[in-house]
């Protein structure tokens, strides 16, 4: 799959695009066209040979990308819009947005969310989008931070289940958070945010679920499950930011490196490094998008890479168990 090149429109603005570069042109030596080595060093030939194997590696990971599991994911994520959505689900979906935005602004008096309002006041940023509870503005991936952190400050925020019983965690606090701050910072309609968040709620559901759900991994590994909602936060910002397969699937990979947590704040006094999760995965699936909208790369294929996203020791396992998933059943 060819490097991103050229401009992409952004948002639902298209209006405001991003640049979008490949990487630095490379000289058949290995090295950075205009940019000489040190004068009196040589060129090392080890890591000419380790980079060009590097790319190479690359350009076959990208060959093989169409076909798989997660490239369809990406695909029925790019043609997701809210026009297709059954009447209840697009219902349920805006019910639970304003649900968690109401859990955002009580947390914002507990101590968690005072706490992380401050931290995001004083970071600065461009006035984006809107935090929770206080009268600043700032950029979207803090105001992420902070909302998503205010959302489940005391546990008010509502909590999912497939329909198999299988929980999945608090996703309404990391995907609603970080969906709201892009898309206000987009100049996204009502009805983008609406399918964002349904998207966001598809993926991170099916990721955590095909794992054996919160159970197995929090009793087994210490690992926070819920976490990989960041998966989810990062697949509907980039759809609200109108980015194609591949970038789908760099901003997963970029969030979900981000945000990766362990099960010991359950113990905690003030359920407040609780609340930071969630927080802070929603600020992983703003951050995942942007930054593959304008041009990071990550791992192509972060759901089904040997120890990608899958239950510790079980290398590959959301690639086994998402292909037991019919895409029929996608919706």
């Amino acid at each position: 799959m060819p490097a991103p090149t050229g401009k992409i429109a952004v948002g639902c603005d298209p209006t405001r695009p991003v640049a979008v570069r490949s990487g630095p042109t490379a000289s058949t030596d290995g090295t950075q066209r205009g940019v000489r080595p040190p004068d009196g060093v040589a060129i090392d030939i080890v890591t000419t040979k380790i980079r060009k194997r590097m790319l190479k590696q690359h350009e076959v990971a990208a060959d093989t990308l169409v076909g798989s599991a997660a490239y369809a994911l990406a695909s029925y994520a790019t043609a997701t819009q809210y026009e297709t959505l059954p009447g209840e689900v697009a219902d349920r979906a805006k019910l639970i947005v304003f649900d968690q935005l109401a859990c955002g602004f009580v947390g914002a008096e507990l101590p968690a969310g005072r706490i992380i309002g401050r931290y995001v006041a004083d970071m600065g940023g461009k006035p984006q989008s809107v935090v929770l509870g206080s009268p600043d503005r700032s950029s979207a991936p803090l105001a992420a931070l902070a909302n998503g952190t205010s959302g489940h400050a005391d546990e008010f925020d509502s909590v999912h289940a497939t329909s198999d019983f299988l929980g999945t965690g608090h996703p309404a606090a990391i995907i609603v958070p970080a969906a709201a701050a892009l898309a206000e910072r987009q100049f996204c309609t009502g009805r983008d945010l609406v399918n964002a968040v349904t998207l966001g709620y598809d993926v991170g559901a099916r990721v955590i679920s095909v794992t054996g759900g919160l159970a197995p991994m929090m009793g087994n590994h210490g690992i926070d499950p819920g976490s990989l909602h960041s998966l989810g936060a990062a697949f509907a910002c980039a759809r609200l930011l109108g980015l194609d397969e591949s970038r789908h699937l760099f901003a997963a990979a970029l969030a979900v490196q981000q945000s990766v947590a362990l099960n010991a704040p359950y113990g905690e006094r003030r359920h407040m490094s609780k609340a930071f999760v969630t927080g802070q995965a929603a600020y992983a699936g703003v951050t995942g998008a942007v930054l593959a909208a304008a041009g990071f790369e990550a791992s192509d294929n972060i759901f089904e890479a040997r120890a990608g996203s899958s239950t510790p020791g079980q290398n590959r396992a959301v690639r086994d168990s998402w292909r037991r998933i019919s895409a029929s059943t996608m919706r």
